[in-house]
């Protein structure tokens, strides 16, 4: 290989610029969906009810398109049942509302971050006590605590 300094270097990132400038916020999804500007953000109703025209501007735009997913899969067109919807929304296995922990083929829960990311949840609580405690202890939400307690237990 070649071994290439990085000193007096400019490093030109064009998906660091796409993230910088073309934001994923409700802000920016409000601007996008629905052509207006947010006001009040960060405040519940507005927030709520931004969410709800947004949604209802994307079912709207999507109800008959498809896209290539980065894996080269067809995705779309965005159903507007219920079911179907909540199978469309369902970005990969989540066991909690984060998708910090996620099921594997085999169904057993698994880190999806960090050091321990890929990692079956049971098997690392076995190696490392300590984790489980880092976790518990740690700004996690409440429902993913619940099943990494789950885990542990053997209930999952």
């Amino acid at each position: 290989g070649i071994d290439f300094g990085l000193e007096g270097r400019n490093l030109i990132d064009a998906q660091n610029v796409f993230h910088r400038m073309e934001q994923r916020t409700l802000r920016a999804a409000f601007k996008f969906y629905c052509d207006k500007d947010l006001e009040g953000a960060h405040e519940a109703l507005p927030d709520t009810l931004a969410t709800v025209e947004v949604f209802l501007a994307q079912l709207e735009r999507y109800k008959d398109k498809t896209v290539l997913d980065s894996r080269g899969e067809t995705v779309g067109p965005v159903p507007s049942d219920m079911e179907e919807l909540g199978t469309f929304c369902k970005m990969r296995n989540n066991a909690d509302l984060m998708g910090r922990l996620v099921y594997d083929d085999d169904g057993h829960v698994v880190f999806q971050f960090g050091k321990h990311s890929g990692k079956r949840v049971k098997e690392v609580l076995d190696r490392d006590p300590g984790y489980f405690g880092w976790m518990m202890q740690g700004d996690f939400p409440r429902y993913t605590k619940r099943i990494l307690q789950k885990v542990k237990d053997g209930e999952l």
